[in-house]
């Protein structure tokens, strides 16, 4: 009997777990129809010299509603609520508890050795992105608790990414958040002045810093010298689709800092569907034409 009930639980888990990948799509999508025909403020370089440069020139619309986002822009002027950006470094430590695991399934995937030493390193250093015991008390259960939807659906994405898909495309899925800081936080530090008291300062200069463009542009030659050893026409467009899924994503993540503890989106579609049948049926609708529904649970 008590293995049976924990059977249950297990299958009410994983199935409220799909409900959320489902609803978190089409609200994710539904929030941001236009993000790539929009103008941006901000354009890249246009190179095309590289499959990771092409990977964020194409997504360079989703980059900016990062960085236009009230979040960023509140940061920039010191103005953030201190209560949001803690609501924001909690669900960070928890989304790194996932991201620094993804990094170690990838090494496990790659032969090169010293790919596979740089990942295992870099699967560790993120687990002590903001202090060496800032995830020491973050377990399974514990982001089963205290994650909010927006970080179950992106921590969902990149995992289910890296450990079915192909190594390019489960790149393609985590590259996006160390591009993105590396590009946002030095964009900042280039064009908009930091007053010396503002309390943020520092957590801007630590992503502006040289030595995170460094971690990007090894991440980014793992990406280019895998694309270069050929891929399929299907392959490269789930990892531009990876990657900008990735993109959006970061964007909510932002802005969910500043909407206060509420997992509405996920907890209304679990009253509302009833069965797995309409939460894949919702998966089918949000998916983009030509990308099967396995590329869409995000």
């Amino acid at each position: 009997w008590q293995y049976g009930c924990q059977g249950v639980t297990a299958d009410l888990l994983a199935m409220f777990r799909l409900y959320i990948q489902a609803v978190m799509t089409l609200w994710l999508l539904s929030m941001l129809p236009f993000a790539v025909s929009t103008p941006s403020p901000v354009k890249g370089s246009l190179s095309r010299d590289s499959f990771s440069k092409r990977l964020f020139e194409d997504s360079l619309g989703f980059a900016n509603l990062s960085l236009q986002g009230t979040f960023i822009s509140q940061m920039v002027d010191g103005t953030l609520p201190a209560t949001a950006f803690q609501r924001y470094l909690a669900q960070d430590n928890l989304y790194l508890f996932k991201y620094a695991r993804a990094f170690a399934v990838l090494g496990s995937k790659t032969s090169n050795n010293d790919e596979f030493l740089w990942l295992l390193n870099k699967s560790t250093a993120y687990l002590e992105e903001h202090g060496r015991r800032a995830n020491a008390s973050i377990d399974e259960r514990a982001f089963e608790h205290d994650a909010l939807p927006v970080t179950v659906a992106y921590t969902d994405h990149f995992m289910l990414t890296v450990q079915d898909e192909d190594i390019l495309v489960g790149y393609s899925s985590v590259l996006p958040c160390q591009k993105l800081y590396d590009w946002l936080f030095t964009t900042i530090k280039a064009t908009r002045p930091i007053a010396d008291d503002n309390p943020y300062k520092a957590f801007i200069d630590q992503y502006a810093d040289p030595r995170n463009h460094h971690t990007t542009e090894v991440l980014e030659a793992f990406v280019d010298a895998h694309a270069a050893r050929g891929m399929s026409p299907e392959v490269e467009d789930r990892a531009l689709f990876s990657y900008q899924t990735a993109m959006r994503y970061e964007a909510k993540f932002f802005e969910q800092g500043l909407a206060a503890h509420s997992a509405t989106p996920a907890k209304a579609a679990a009253r509302l569907l009833g069965t797995e049948s309409q939460a894949r049926t919702l998966l089918e609708a949000a998916k983009p034409a030509g990308l099967g529904t396995s590329f869409m649970i995000a």
